[in-house]
């Protein structure tokens, strides 16, 4: 998700040639659940009023919905769990308006997306029939096995985001077995998915993070039992299918995008290799290259 106008102004100075960048797709601006900005947004200056983001109906998020999508935003965001603090803790979207909005992208052949928080937004994002889950719900603890049922049936991919939560209960100056029970409720859910057959997608929110080294993420991602080829289809070929591009991305073959990541080192002999990116080319064109 981002504040209205910035990812389209960034992609318009990519596509013009101002700087080297990579392909970027935003959702725009977020939906929240009424009376449901999140804490961590409150204070910080996004360009976007709480009011503004918060949706309180289900034609009110279709309305906004539609107009997002008809300016450029790949899909929609949805916080069907949203983190209010207090007594309350997380704030559940409404499933009427969930599903209302979700519907609209859906008609539109883009994808949902849920940051769901707990086990009550999970229930959300799957009413919904959200596509990603934005984040693993560590708060949730282990997932039931009728619930990765449900989320592989229903092909509902996971960016898991292990690191993240890594850095945000440390913050909270919490004992280490705290770190580790809470990360490791993340890593049994990763775990459960990818044994049930479901779809892992790596992704790490930085820039919500200051974090932007990918070696954590890679190692917790380890942990949780993605070996060196679960991780790269983490990176390639899940998200294609995903987002329904795997005609053309994804695969080092004739007549696909020329997208692609040159390794310093291989990833079969260590993992961590992954965040070891030598070259970055887009379309053939050298955007990144290591010193």
């Amino acid at each position: 998700a981002s504040a209205p106008g910035e990812a389209q102004a960034l992609v318009r100075r990519i596509e013009a040639g101002e700087i080297n960048g990579p392909r970027v797709l935003s959702t725009g601006v977020p939906f929240f659940p009424a009376g449901g900005t999140p804490i961590y947004v409150r204070d910080h200056n996004l360009g976007i009023e709480g009011a503004v983001a918060e949706v309180a109906d289900a034609e009110s998020g279709r309305k906004r919905a539609t107009e997002q999508v008809a300016q450029g935003a790949r899909g929609v965001k949805l916080f069907t769990g949203s983190i209010v603090g207090g007594n309350e803790g997380v704030r559940l979207m409404d499933a009427s308006v969930a599903r209302a909005i979700s519907k609209v992208a859906r008609d539109r052949d883009q994808p949902v997306f849920a940051h769901a928080t707990d086990a009550g937004g999970l229930v959300v994002a799957l009413q919904a029939g959200a596509d990603v889950l934005a984040h693993a719900t560590p708060a949730a603890g282990p997932w039931p096995a009728p619930t990765v049922s449900r989320l592989v049936r229903e092909d509902v991919a996971l960016v898991p985001t292990l690191s993240m939560f890594e850095i945000e209960i440390r913050r909270e100056r919490v004992p280490e077995s705290v770190v580790r029970r809470f990360v490791g409720a993340a890593q049994s859910q990763v775990s459960m998915l990818q044994a049930a057959g479901g779809t892992v997608l790596f992704g790490t929110d930085a820039g919500y993070i200051d974090g932007f080294d990918t070696t954590r993420e890679i190692e917790l991602l380890a942990e949780a039992g993605l070996d060196w080829r679960k991780l790269l289809a983490s990176l390639t070929t899940n998200p294609a299918r995903v987002f329904d591009e795997d005609d053309t991305r994804g695969r080092i073959a004739p007549g696909m995008a020329a997208d692609l990541v040159v390794l310093g080192a291989d990833p079969a002999q260590d993992i961590k290799a992954f965040a070891n990116v030598a070259w970055t080319v887009r379309g053939g064109v050298v955007i990144h290259q290591k010193p």
